[in-house]
């Protein structure tokens, strides 16, 4: 697959994803969605979105799960084509957590040299959140990347 292909894609699929964060704003706290986008297939991941409401998120916050699950998604597919992602985001009263995990590939891995910068920046932002992330191998071959913030609500 064309690289332009699969960075058009994954816009798609940002677009749609970003969209789902603004919507998980105004919804009920108990209320919880789940949704396969088809975009994502196309990319050679079937990506599952959970989510619950998330509610007032800060902005800073909202930008660092963006780019946990870019990173994350763009891992996947470099190391995992073919895989199953399951991204979950879900807010307590003074937290949100984010966590993506994939299964083993299924295809060929797209050769690169990973930089390990990715992984390095999204602790660098997460902690200045006072948050943290783990990245690690899942027993099936797969890999998690999990991360918790903060969130303090306005008084």
């Amino acid at each position: 697959m064309p690289v332009e292909r699969l960075s058009a894609t994954a816009g798609d699929f940002f677009v749609s994803f970003a969209t789902g964060v603004e919507a998980a704003r105004t919804r009920s706290p108990a209320s919880r969605t789940s949704r396969r986008s088809p975009t994502s297939a196309r990319a050679g991941l079937s990506v599952e979105l959970e989510q619950a409401a998330l509610g007032h998120v800060p902005p800073g916050i909202e930008v660092s799960i963006y780019r946990i699950v870019e990173e994350a998604l763009t891992n996947a597919l470099k190391h995992a084509p073919g895989s199953g992602v399951r991204v979950r985001l879900a807010r307590t009263e003074s937290s949100v957590a984010i966590e993506v995990v994939n299964g083993p590939p299924h295809g060929r891995r797209h050769i690169s040299i990973a930089s390990g910068h990715g992984l390095t920046g999204l602790r660098e932002r997460v902690s200045l959140y006072g948050g943290t992330v783990e990245a690690r191998p899942t027993a099936d071959g797969g890999f998690c990347l999990a991360a918790s913030m903060p969130v303090v609500e306005a008084a």
